[in-house]
Order: C-alpha cells, then structure tokens, then sequence
C-alpha cells in the first residue's frame, strides 16, 4: 500500500509515489514514521522486482521521518490516514497493489514455522492478528492461540465487531474507535489503549 501526489524533492526531481518504510516507536518518547518517496510507482515496482532476483537497480528515493506523539497502537494502516492529514499529503490518493484491501491484513505477513520474530511483530493466523510478546524462533507447535507466553490477540477493527476479550496489558489493548460485543450489547471505545471492560469504563454503547 502507498499514496500518490506529485511532489517536488529537494533537489527538485518530482516525486509521486510515497510509501511507508518503517514504523516504530520509542517508549514513551516519540513514534517515528520512515516516508519513503519514489519518482513513481513504477520505479517501485522495479526496485521490488529487483530485489526479488537479488539484484540491484538505482532507483530515486528521498526518505523522511516524520515524527508523532507515542502512540504505541499505531498501525501501518493508522499510519497513512495520519500521513493524509498533513499539508504536504493532503489530496494523496490511496495506491493498493494487486489483491490488497486497505486493511491491516495487506501488511501483516501470515504465521509461519522457522521465523525469527521480534517482540512487537504482528502476524495472521486464524482469521486473527496476533502480536509477539517475546523473540523467539517459530516452531510448528508454538503456533498463535496455542502458545500464550509468546502471542497475544490483537484487537483489529478492521476485522469487523467481535467479541469483547479482556487485555492482559498494553500490546492487546483496544484502540479508540475499536468496537465490540458484549453481554449483548455493542460498545465503542472511547479512548486509546483501553483495558477495561464494556459499561464500566472508557466504552460507549452504540
């Protein structure tokens, strides 16, 4: 996933393609956004191609980093809507590549044995998102939802309402916004890295 807006470099080579390179945050310090601008959304393709046949091409890029408040919830997704509401990216136009969605599921990669994962990756596995709670190298045994000390749900909403799951600390928390059901009722959340349950604190019945 990308966005799109004809921007000017600064040695003036025009840019159009503008892609997220790497997310992370700095614990209670700052988030960081790693912006990296193409020519094109081709030249990106290239670039990929070429690393896919382990080969190297020139290809422009003008990379920036653009810092936000510690949001510890923010999604590659989040991200983006984020990037949109700044000066220079406003008026961008979404770029999804074949077969995406604009959903979370587009940049998470899917569970596999014999990864090395880091504390704070999220995967897919069973229809769910799943966060990393400590490194570890995968094995076919470890998998999400069978191995409590190494993956923890997350809490998407791009995955429609579900079921309200208590968090068992920040990395599972529900984010502003979230929505879920309980005890027949659906909730909102109304603040950010919300851990308390539904009618009791920081959820509103929708």
């Amino acid at each position: 996933m990308a966005i799109e807006k004809d921007m000017a470099a600064r040695d003036g080579v025009p840019l159009r393609y503008h892609r997220i390179e790497s997310l992370y945050s700095h614990t209670n310090s700052e988030t960081r956004i790693e912006v990296a601008r193409y020519i094109s959304a081709e030249e990106r393709a290239k670039e990929k191609e070429a690393v896919r046949l382990g080969n190297a091409v020139p290809v422009y890029v003008q990379t920036d980093f653009i810092a936000v408040p510690y949001d510890p919830a923010m999604s590659v997704i989040s991200a983006y809507e984020y990037l949109k509401t700044l000066k220079e990216f406003q008026g961008s136009t979404d770029v999804l590549e074949d077969g995406q969605t604009g959903t979370l599921d587009d940049v998470t990669p899917a569970w596999a044995a014999g990864v090395a994962y880091l504390a704070g990756d999220r995967v897919m596995h069973s229809d769910a998102m799943w966060v990393v709670l400590q490194a570890h190298t995968s094995q076919a045994d470890w998998e999400p939802g069978k191995a409590p000390s190494l993956f923890a749900k997350v809490h998407d909403s791009s995955h429609g309402v579900t079921e309200w799951v208590q968090p068992t600390g920040a990395h599972d928390a529900y984010a502003k916004g979230d929505r879920v059901t309980h005890k027949g009722k659906t909730w909102e959340s109304q603040v950010d890295a919300n851990v308390w349950e539904p009618g009791v604190y920081g959820w509103e019945e929708v």
